[in-house]
């Protein structure tokens, strides 16, 4: 009897533990919105597979309250913003983008730094591409 009790307690115990669970993982996961300190670099794609001297895009650090799994858009909306603004005046096709982001601007200006020293350093043009604004939605 009292393995009876014993068996029927652990059964009950895993059913109220499975029915815990999947309460809490059917629930809306909301975002966890950052303050994310965002630049993103590039080259023109016209050329780049011939190792042209093509220009090093430089975008502005731009601030966004974002959750860090949206971050890519802000890339998406930036590469349309360039081929938009600027590839169509400058005769180029756009732009292979590498972005980053950063939790304090202090990290952001220095990676931005460090990156624009390295394309001078090698004598490489700098495009410079300001105005540009962005959320994650």
């Amino acid at each position: 009897m009292n393995n009876k009790i014993n068996f029927l307690t652990i059964i009950a115990f895993l059913l109220l533990g499975n029915l815990a669970k999947a309460q809490t993982s059917s629930t809306d996961k909301k975002p966890v919105l950052e303050k994310i300190y965002w630049f993103t670099t590039g080259i023109e794609k016209q050329g780049a597979d011939l190792l042209l001297d093509n220009p090093t895009v430089f975008s502005e650090i731009i601030t966004v309250q974002c959750d860090r799994t949206a971050l890519s858009t802000i890339t998406d909306k930036f590469e349309v913003f360039f081929e938009n603004k600027h590839a169509s005046l400058e005769g180029a096709t756009g732009v292979y983008l590498s972005p980053f982001a950063f939790l304090t601007l202090a990290e952001a200006e220095a990676k931005r730094n460090e990156l624009k020293a390295n394309v001078e350093r090698n004598n490489g043009k700098i495009y410079p591409v300001r105005d540009f604004n962005a959320n994650c939605e």
